[in-house]
């Protein structure tokens, strides 16, 4: 059984997010049961040159798989073009539904083919989430209804890493979508020296990190908007990712600005590699994201699995955090709440935060299965790959 994955951003690369962690999951369970082969884009989110000492444009073996990086300009187009084409695949796994270079043009290279076509299957990674489909609304339902009209959605079986996503690709998809459980395979290793160190928090100071990439889906200004109604001394809030959308980067520097002019409350820390990013987390009192929407979303299992507390929006797979001692996810729509649980954070002294702390892992290791998790893509992969063989 021979699979092709296509995904813009992957490693060495370090700023795309958690895709990357959950195709590299993915292959290091799943490639003794499947031939894989992997293309990716030649750097790393926002950067204008590629990653040193690499090959291009050439198959370059990797531990249990195969793997090519391809320039992000035109011959990005002109390489899948040839591979779809010339070579058989029974499997092409997308990890996008309106990415143009990792999904729609591959997609439509292989509906294309007349003959030994594969069987597409697509990750849509939280695109169709409610808060993501709003942003760039008309292109990506005009996107939607073109497929439909031409049958495309029909090729495809989708597959949700969460109930959450699956009831997105329902809502989304008009053909009935044949939709399959392939959940996110989390694995954090070697950070369990990390959360064993213990932490002191003190009443009346409380640190917070927001890290994700800074664009509208993640919803930075919205947490800035947050810290700038918290009249209180002590309070900092770092941010870690990369910027991906600069008119919205602008937006959220002058709100920074305006915060800082009154006090020095806000950092902004750049892009850092993940083991910089578990220790930035470890050293802080919260992670504060209220995304959009996610399907998955590692850094929220990161934070916990380091013993950092989150508050975050009820637009995630992960809930009940409270009952936990976890966190908070809560509704968008109730800024006070958001406001009103950061300030119980900081009054809090060391023991009762403490408390959180631990709850905080133990919602890690008692709600996150991975052993699980990589049962259900094996089930799963193999349900697909009899669905390929009969198309075949």
């Amino acid at each position: 059984m021979k699979m092709l994955i296509v995904l813009e951003y992957y490693f060495p690369g370090y700023k795309s997010g958690g895709p990357a962690e959950t195709i590299k999951n993915f292959i290091k369970y799943l490639n003794e049961d499947i031939d894989i082969y992997l293309i990716v884009g030649d750097r790393d989110v926002g950067e204008n040159v590629p990653y040193r000492d690499i090959k291009i444009d050439q198959w370059l073996p990797s531990k249990g798989y195969k793997l090519k990086y391809i320039p992000r300009n035109l011959r990005w187009f002109s390489a899948m073009l040839k591979e779809i084409l010339l070579r058989k695949y029974d499997i092409i796994y997308l990890n996008s539904y309106f990415n143009l270079r990792s999904s729609i043009f591959p997609l439509v290279i292989q509906l294309l083919k007349k003959r030994s076509r594969a069987q597409i299957i697509l990750a849509p990674r939280g695109e169709f989430s409610k808060g993501a489909i709003k942003i760039n609304g008309f292109k990506k339902s005009a996107y939607k209804k073109l497929a439909y009209m031409l049958g495309w959605q029909k090729e495809i079986i989708w597959l949700a890493s969460s109930e959450v996503e699956r009831a997105d690709i329902e809502r989304e998809i008009r053909d009935k979508p044949l939709i399959m459980m392939l959940p996110n395979i989390t694995e954090i290793e070697g950070f369990n020296s990390i959360k064993k160190k213990r932490r002191i928090k003190r009443r009346g100071e409380l640190k917070i990190v927001y890290v994700s990439r800074i664009a509208k889906k993640k919803n930075l200004y919205f947490a800035l908007e947050i810290m700038d109604k918290l009249k209180k001394n002590g309070i900092k809030f770092r941010i870690i990712g990369p910027t991906e959308e600069s008119i919205y980067w602008n937006l959220c520097k002058r709100q920074i600005a305006k915060i800082n002019k009154k006090e020095n409350k806000v950092v902004y820390r750049g892009s850092l590699k993940r083991d910089e990013v578990i220790m930035e987390l470890y050293m802080a009192d919260l992670l504060f994201l209220p995304t959009l929407g996610e399907n998955y979303c590692h850094v929220i299992l990161e934070s916990l699995s380091v013993g950092c507390p989150v508050i975050i929006s009820d637009q995630t797979p992960w809930k009940d955090l409270s009952c936990y001692n976890a966190g908070y996810e809560i509704p968008l729509k109730n800024e006070e709440q958001f406001e009103q649980t950061i300030l119980s954070f900081y009054e809090m002294s060391n023991s009762e935060y403490q408390k959180w702390r631990e709850g905080a892992s133990n919602y890690y290791e008692n709600v996150v299965n991975y052993g699980k998790a990589i049962d259900i893509n094996r089930s799963t992969i193999r349900k697909i790959a009899e669905t390929a063989n009969r198309n075949n």
